[in-house]
Formats: C-alpha cells, structure tokens, sequence
C-alpha cells in the first residue's frame, strides 16, 4: 500500500487523485522523520496546522462538522493533558494508551452517571440499575445465530452476562423501527431472549416519541435547524381522565390536541373553572 502512495500510475491512478496520494505519501514519511524530534503535542498540532483541518471545518455550516470540529480540539487538549503527566512521552506512548483506555477503566462507584460498556466489558461488574438496548433479533442475537445453534447459544449466555450485572433492576430495550448502516428502516422484533423471560417478572412500560425541532446557531453564525427524536411521556393522558393541578386542584380531561411535546389538554376542574394546559409544563398527576 505504502509503494502505492510513492507511485500511484501502474495503479492507473493518475491526476488529481495521483497527485493526492503523492502529496499523502510525503507527509507520512515526513512526520515519520519527525516523530524522534517532537513531543506527542508539538508532532500533533503541527500535524493538524499543516493539513488545515481545524480550518477546514470551522468554514463548514452544519453541525456534523461543528461538531467534528470540536472533536480534534478534544483531541489535542487530551494529549496535552497526558502530557502534563507524562512530560517526556511520545505519540506513540499516547495512542498505546488510548488504545487501552475504556470506560472502566476511569468509573468508581463514588459519582453518580451513566457508565456504557459492551457486555463483554461489564463481565464481574454490577451496578443498582442496567439498561440493555438493541434487543431485536438479528441484533441481540446477532442474524448470524438465528440458524447456528451453538452461536445462538453464545448469545443467550452473552444475555444472561448482561441481565445479572443489575443488583435492583434491569431495563430491557428494543425498537419498533431501526435503521442500520444508512439503509432504509426496518421493522424490529423483540429479541426472543426478552421473550423468554417468565411474565411475572416482567412489567410492560409504554411510552410515546416525536420528532422535536430546535433552532441553533453555528460557529460561522449560520442558523440551522437542529432535529432529534425524544421520549415525551410514559403515561399518556386520554379524555375523561382525572387528574391533580398543583394549583387549580383536581379536574377531568375534556378534550385533547396535538402529541409529544406540543400535547395539550382542556380540563374542567371542580370549581367550573375551564383551563387548555400544555402537557409538559402542566405536571398532571393522574388520579386513580
């Protein structure tokens, strides 16, 4: 490959795309040559100056790459970090640690946030509350097991890995429609593991999405709309629902509009008193 970059044309690679290569082959070779004179910061930000790639995304107007820009400052500020407790390391040094470096290795059970791990990863670990996602068959279990029994067996251990890691409780997640890889969506299963839990152990938990729109402004000033999908409520109101108003007191549904979080209710409470609320600032309390 690297014989390739040095002479790209009994490739048939020719022009721009020629040019390319050679110009890649050059810097590769001329950091190479570097790597004994520069330390791990000095060797990375010159690398990044030379090829303009903060640049390059700090002219971009979209968020990807706003945040990608984000993502090399991350970078670079985490070599200097590892610098200054490691003055004389190389970049070598560095990317072996990284490398190396998972969540578990930085988690304790003194602070309270989520830590993400593979299941292969939380192996001898346990935690009060767990959540597994992705429990659709042909992702747990992978499509492959669904005909080869001794893999579907792997997986089923794998679940069971997963599942015992919760000391309190364990959530289990799949969804309904998955895109994967870019392609279109799909509908999902419920992975057959989730099935053969007994019921009684089991509680069904319902809860309803929509897609939200933010307006943001980028690093340039550009103004984009920011868009992501969002759980908005667990419990679903319905028309003639009793609920509580930490104000207006208790009251009927009347009437409802809308979804998510542009979900709005009229209520009638005891008094007479008539009231079109929004949902999400509300916080109605159902009444049994």
């Amino acid at each position: 490959m690297f014989d390739v970059l040095k002479n790209p044309e009994p490739m048939k690679i020719r022009g721009k795309q020629g040019d390319s290569l050679i110009t890649f082959h050059k810097l590769i070779k001329k950091y190479n040559q570097l790597l004994s004179k520069l330390n791990a910061s000095e060797l990375a930000r010159a690398l990044v100056e030379e090829v303009g790639i903060l640049k390059f995304y700090k002219r971009q107007d979209n968020l990807e790459d706003n945040d990608r820009y984000d993502n090399v400052l991350e970078i670079l500020n985490s070599i200097d970090e590892f610098m200054d407790r490691n003055p004389e390391v190389s970049i070598a040094d560095f990317l072996e640690e990284v490398s190396l470096l998972t969540d578990i290795d930085e988690w304790n059970t003194d602070e309270n946030y989520v830590t993400m791990m593979t299941v292969h990863s939380s192996k001898g670990l346990e935690f009060p509350v767990v959540f597994l996602t992705g429990l659709e068959d042909g992702l747990f279990p992978l499509s492959i097991a669904l005909n080869e029994k001794e893999i579907m067996e792997e997986e089923r251990r794998l679940f069971y890995v997963a599942l015992t890691r919760s000391q309190e409780m364990v959530y289990l997640l799949y969804a309904t429609d998955r895109r994967r890889s870019g392609s279109d969506s799909w509908g999902g299963i419920a992975s057959r593991f989730v099935k053969e839990i007994p019921e009684n152990f089991m509680e069904n938990i319902s809860f309803s999405s929509a897609m939200t729109r933010k307006i943001v402004k980028t690093k340039t000033g550009a103004i984009k709309m920011k868009i992501k999908r969002t759980i908005t409520t667990f419990d679903d109101f319905k028309v003639g629902d009793l609920v509580e108003h930490a104000i207006f007191g208790e009251g009927k549904i009347m009437a409802l509009s809308g979804s998510g979080e542009n979900q709005r209710v009229g209520v009638a409470f005891k008094d007479g008193l008539k009231k079109k609320l929004i949902v999400k600032f509300a916080k109605l309390k159902k009444i049994s």
